[in-house]
Parts: structure tokens; C-alpha cells; sequence
């Protein structure tokens, strides 16, 4: 019995043959009836294709598919939902070990933290008496090192780059708006 493999594989295939490949399948077509049935096959599923409409959608598909519309909607909402969740307690149950890993020790014994949170609030306090101090030693001695009217001078530089920040805010609204970018 003769080996039809590659024939069939030639006759249902879609890569090109050779020139002694489709020598070869001529050969083998007459005198195989089996693979002529098989290429007599593939030619009229292939020319029915080709003719065949597509079928039109039964009545009332469209106003069937807009209406699961919002239903397909609502469950793909319903499944983004469940993940977020689901990722947020992942992260709360992670952020909860770690606090739990951190504060193990303050939770055995809360005079420590009481300890370290009073040392940190004097610390706070402390530097925050230093900047006070040095922001008072800088303001008192402007007026020895300033001319009289530093004041006066202090504030019309402010104005003045107050009113350069506005125009260019304003140029960078007409530009945007000219180019189409701001509707």
C-alpha cells in the first residue's frame, strides 16, 4: 500500500510546491482515487466559500446586542471591582505585617515608644526653637545691613516678580489657546 502523508499534507497545505513537488502530485493524483476525491474535496469547499454569502443576523440582533450592552458592562465593572479589592487587602494585610513586624517590640512594651515618641517631640521642639531664633536673629539684623527703605524695596520686588509669573501665565494661555490645545 502506497504512502499517501505527503500528498495529503501537499493537498491541504498552504505553503507553495515545487516544480517536482507538483510533478510528483500529478503523478500520485492519477492514479490515487483517494486523493482525488481529497482534491476534488478541498476544490469545491474552497470555490462554495468563495460563493457563499454571509448570512444575514436574525431579527432584533442589534437591539439584542445593545441591550447586553450595559449588562456585559456592569459585569466587567463587577470584575475590575473584585480585583481592586482584592489588591487593596492584599496590600492592607501586607502593610499590616510590616507595622506589626516594626511595632512588635512597642506592643510588648509601650514604655519604649512612649520613651522614643517624647525623646522625637523634644527634638521637634528644640529645632523648631532653633529656626525661630535664627528667622528672629536674620529679620533683626536686616535693618543694620539694608539701606532705610529695604522694606519698600522688599516688596516692590515681590510685585515685580509677581507681575513677570502673571504674564507669563497669561502668554502661555493665549499660546495654548492659538495652537488649538485650550477648548
Amino acid at each position: 500500500m502506497e504512502s499517501h502523508r505527503p500528498y495529503e499534507d501537499w493537498l491541504l497545505g498552504d505553503e507553495a510546491l515545487t516544480a517536482a513537488q507538483q510533478e510528483q502530485l500529478r503523478a500520485h493524483l492519477s492514479a490515487c482515487p483517494d486523493c482525488r476525491a481529497l482534491a476534488a474535496g478541498r476544490t469545491a469547499f474552497e470555490e462554495s466559500v468563495r460563493q457563499s454569502r454571509m448570512q444575514a443576523p436574525g431579527a432584533g440582533f442589534t437591539a439584542r446586542w445593545v441591550a447586553s450592552l450595559s449588562e456585559r458592562h456592569a459585569k466587567e465593572s463587577l470584575r475590575q471591582v473584585l480585583w481592586i479589592g482584592i489588591g487593596l487587602a492584599c496590600s492592607a494585610a501586607a502593610v499590616g505585617a510590616l507595622l506589626l513586624t516594626l511595632v512588635g517590640e512597642t506592643l510588648i512594651s509601650p514604655w519604649a515608644w512612649i520613651v522614643q515618641t517624647l525623646n522625637a517631640l523634644a527634638n521637634l521642639m528644640v529645632w523648631g526653637r532653633v529656626a525661630w531664633e535664627f528667622t528672629a536673629a536674620v529679620i533683626n539684623g536686616l535693618p543694620s545691613i539694608l539701606p532705610g527703605s529695604w522694606e519698600l524695596a522688599a516688596i516692590a520686588a515681590g510685585l515685580g516678580l509677581t507681575a513677570v509669573w502673571l504674564i507669563s501665565l497669561y502668554r502661555l494661555a493665549v499660546q495654548s489657546a492659538t495652537k488649538g490645545e485650550i477648548q
